[in-house]
């Protein structure tokens, strides 16, 4: 008998295992769980790559990364950067010392945003205690009386964002969606989540004879990442190459939004992104008709404009198995998300990058959020 455990480590990270019962000697032994329990670790990449995941799977991961998250929305006068360049935040308001947080490179490129001069590079060049002085000066210029919203996972600082930034808890999404999805048949295409990410692609029908697999596409960022999204999703039956369409999707930033919101959303549009699905595969037959002549400049202007490395432009081309056509560009795309060893992010992005391409259009810059 062979099952997948997902378990999290002392940082909440999940750690998939490979669960094989052995020596059950009777049926009823079998019936009574008797046996010897081994559990063997997968690698890594599995949990993002193809492990069999429920919904409830996901939101107990997502549950479980919860417990070491904290935020502060604190003025700037409480807040100061220690001599190991650590965002130190004046709990005293609420009866607590003083806490620490090692500002994760994202947090740290928010923070050099905010006050402005400090080059984010130079800052990472810098010894932790000329980072601490520049930043210390910079903030100190700053309206002491304005607020930042400082979120923590664990010892880190991993985003700051301004007050008007309203907080989508990823477990939040997962949870509306588990309750919406209970009586609707789906099922999970590599499903993503981490503290900071919710990435996750639902399958909900096949078409075209079964070469397709069609549904939405639901994500969302706790760091002013990513905005919430609810998209039309493609998939290739007999492969991982997917694409997902940001056209007549739907996006919300985090400000001005609830709880209630976020379920009325995708009661709302789950099903209509569902049915937008199911046209891209149309599209797609009307890309491989478009002839693209010069199909190796057009990849080299794309990966210019959106600074893809060699890797992934050799992907590309790879990808389009020669041929000249936007359904070509598109299949390259898509290939070189799953073909790079890229993190999900990018791979994210490649995919609704191979989604605007099918309609010719280059931009897949929407999806960058109010900070």
């Amino acid at each position: 008998m062979n099952r997948t455990l997902v378990l999290l480590d002392k940082d909440a990270r999940p750690m998939v295992y490979c669960i094989y019962c052995v020596s059950m000697r009777s049926q009823e032994q079998q019936n009574q769980g008797q046996g010897d329990l081994i559990l063997f670790p997968l690698p890594a990449p599995l949990f993002n790559k193809g492990v069999s995941m429920k919904m409830e799977d996901l939101l107990a991961l997502s549950s479980g990364m919860d417990e070491k998250k904290t935020d502060y929305i604190t003025p700037l006068e409480d807040v100061w950067f220690s001599y190991e360049a650590a965002l130190v935040v004046n709990n005293s308001t609420f009866g607590d010392a003083a806490i620490a947080l090692a500002p994760t490179d994202w947090a740290l490129r928010q923070i050099c945003e905010k006050l402005g001069p400090p080059p984010v590079k130079y800052m990472h060049r810098c010894p932790s205690e000329l980072r601490a002085d520049n930043l210390n000066y910079w903030l100190r210029e700053m309206p002491q009386d304005e607020y930042w919203f400082v979120r923590a996972y664990g010892s880190n600082c991993r985003a700051v964002l301004s007050r008007r930034y309203v907080p989508i808890a990823n477990t939040t999404v997962l949870s509306h969606a588990q309750k919406l999805l209970t009586d609707v048949g789906h099922w999970l295409i590599d499903p993503y989540v981490s503290p900071d990410t919710l990435h996750v692609k639902l399958g909900m029908a096949q078409q075209a004879g079964g070469a397709y697999a069609v549904g939405a596409y639901v994500g969302n960022g706790e760091i002013g990442n990513r905005s919430f999204r609810i998209l039309p999703f493609v998939q290739k039956t007999s492969c991982s190459n997917s694409i997902i369409y940001a056209e007549g999707g739907f996006v919300q930033r985090h400000v001005s939004v609830t709880s209630a919101f976020i379920y009325g959303a995708l009661k709302e549009k789950l099903g209509r992104v569902f049915g937008l699905a199911a046209n891209v595969l149309e599209r797609m037959v009307m890309a491989e008709a478009e002839e693209i002549p010069e199909i190796a400049k057009v990849v080299d202007t794309i990966c210019r404009q959106y600074n893809l490395s060699q890797a992934v432009k050799d992907n590309i081309l790879l990808g389009t198995e020669g041929e000249k056509t936007r359904m070509g560009l598109v299949n390259g795309i898509s290939f070189a998300a799953h073909a790079s060893d890229l993190p999900m992010e990018a791979q994210i992005d490649l995919e609704t990058l191979a989604g605007a391409q099918l309609i010719g259009r280059s931009s897949v810059s929407q999806d960058r959020v109010h900070r």
